[in-house]
């Protein structure tokens, strides 16, 4: 398998003052999936695709879990980066699910202190020439979201792929 060549792409962290409120496990850190947030992230890469006239993406719930390991991954290890202490990468962790691609990109995003993460973290992307390019490629038809909150902060994993 291959992969496009930005799929390692500039790291995102926007912390701000302000926090959101939650139950009990949020506030003590234990990470937590956040479907909704998932699907509005989703919703809101397939209107930007839509707005610069590409294809929109079919959700996998492979790629999906993907996304959620790593978000998890990334707030139980307390890293953020879009290769794992042991090296992996999209591509790899994709392997490991048996997830057929021939090509993927990444887009990884820590936030604290937003009202809506989903809209920051998609407003940083679309400001950023790497983050955007992966939102906007052509070729890729499938993808997922993975975002886990722990504490005050939302870790967030796209993975996109061409089949």
């Amino acid at each position: 398998m291959k992969h496009v060549p930005f799929v390692i792409l500039a790291i995102l962290l926007l912390c701000m003052g302000c926090t959101t409120g939650g139950d009990d496990d949020l506030e003590t850190g234990t990470p937590q999936y956040m479907p909704a947030i998932e699907d509005q992230l989703f919703v809101l890469t397939n209107a930007y695709r839509a707005a610069n006239g590409l294809n929109v993406l079919e959700l996998h719930a492979g790629v999906r879990n993907v996304a959620r390991n790593h978000s998890l991954d990334m707030a139980q290890r307390d890293y953020f980066n879009h290769t794992s202490p042991e090296g992996l990468n999209a591509g790899d962790r994709l392997n490991q699910a048996c997830i057929a691609f021939s090509a993927w990109g990444e887009n990884i995003g820590l936030v604290a202190g937003y009202s809506d993460p989903a809209q920051k973290v998609m407003d940083e992307w679309q400001a950023s020439a790497e983050h955007r390019a992966v939102l906007l490629e052509p070729s890729f038809t499938l993808g997922g979201v993975g975002v886990v909150k722990t504490g005050d902060f939302y870790y967030f994993t796209q993975v996109l792929i061409r089949p």
